[in-house]
């Protein structure tokens, strides 16, 4: 606004431009962006919004701090830029490895995330240490629930519901349900 004022001028021409970058550990990146043409004018209008909303008017002629809550979520530039990368990361299949009982055995866990190579989320049953370790050598988010041998600690979950893909996991390790092995 002082440019404005150093300038002698009313209004002037704007555009507000998101940019929205996701760089995965494995090196996939997707990128979007939205923007939003308009003016900037001295007059502010409208009790919506915050920052610039006021001052930024469309070629509607309403400013952004008088867009109805439906208006906004169609037409804001931080929401242009955010639908197209939520697309695009529903596109993206997501891939969940799986371990249980690695009874502290370290090398075991390295063979498995060796195996499962590139994995977005790990669903883990028995030891917290384990867990932790799965984490720091797969880099990735690791949800983990109590076995059926380690002791009350109040940190590791009997049970938990995941969201993942869309989807909600029920994760336990199935002691508490009696399942048993078929060996």
């Amino acid at each position: 606004m002082a440019e404005l004022q150093k300038r002698g001028a009313v209004e002037s021409a704007a555009a507000f431009r998101c940019v929205l970058v996701l760089h995965d550990a494995d090196g996939t990146e997707l990128i979007s962006e939205g923007s939003c043409v308009g003016r900037v004018r001295q007059s502010p209008r409208g009790a919506g919004g915050f920052g610039y909303d006021p001052y930024f008017y469309l070629a509607s002629g309403k400013s952004l701090a008088e867009l109805t809550v439906s208006e906004k979520a169609g037409g804001q530039p931080s929401r242009r830029g955010a639908s197209p990368m939520a697309a695009q990361m529903k596109e993206r299949p997501t891939k969940i490895g799986i371990m249980s009982d690695g009874h502290g055995d370290r090398r075991a866990i390295d063979r498995a995330v060796e195996r499962a190579g590139k994995v977005d989320l790990w669903l883990h049953g028995r030891l917290r240490s384990d867990a932790a370790y799965l984490a720091l050598v797969s880099a990735v988010r690791v949800e983990n629930v109590a076995g059926n041998t380690d002791w009350p600690d109040g940190k590791t979950p009997d049970e938990i519901v995941v969201e993942a893909a869309g989807h909600r996991i029920f994760l336990t390790h199935g002691h508490i349900y009696g399942v048993r092995s078929t060996r």
